[in-house]
């Protein structure tokens, strides 16, 4: 086993017989059972007290007494899996990269920006590309931050328009929630 020393849980990796890390599409490298379980702890950690908000508390709002660089950094719109984008591009027609010539990570990132940018056409909308701190999930659309909310919010009207196209085209149930900025270093 070989020991990996700037993870933020204690882990070790499985390796094969010429003592050899073994490759892992999900972490780069196999973890061991210790690990993994190492990592759920860490993650169960990570999370707790940053559950999804249906609303933004005034607290975590711009104000006079909260000034921005004061507050954490909230998203809010909509957790998505990668098969969201593929069902969307697919349905849509929205030309993506090979996937027998690109790179798996590459034609992932791509085909993310890309219906981001075909989502905003559509909406007329300025939808962002955000890493929720929620385990299940591997990017969210996001209409706007607490941090920028005063500038950015929509009419009630619109933001209504806007979600329901987002939910109607995404094909999603649940509505947008204020999700952890994960990219955000003070919300770790």
């Amino acid at each position: 086993m070989n020991r990996f020393p700037v993870c933020p849980f204690s882990a070790e990796f499985e390796v094969d017989s010429e003592g050899k890390r073994i490759p892992d599409p999900e972490f780069g490298y196999k973890l061991t059972a210790q690990s993994l379980e190492n990592r759920d702890r860490w993650r169960a950690a990570s999370l707790k007290g940053r559950e999804p908000l249906p609303t933004l508390p005034s607290h975590l709002r711009v104000s006079p007494l909260w000034p921005a660089n004061t507050l954490p950094s909230l998203l809010f719109g909509f957790p998505l899996r990668m098969h969201h984008v593929f069902d969307y591009a697919k349905r849509r027609q929205v030309k993506l990269l090979d996937k027998t010539r690109a790179e798996p990570v590459y034609r992932s990132i791509h085909a993310i920006m890309k219906v981001i940018a075909d989502l905003d056409r559509r909406c007329g909308a300025d939808l962002h590309y955000g890493i929720p701190r929620i385990d299940g999930y591997d990017f969210m659309i996001s209409l706007y931050t607490n941090l920028t909310l005063s500038k950015d919010q929509l009419e009630a009207v619109e933001e209504r328009d806007v979600i329901d196209i987002l939910m109607r085209e995404l094909q999603l149930s649940e509505p947008p929630m204020w999700y952890w900025d994960a990219s955000f270093i003070e919300n770790s």
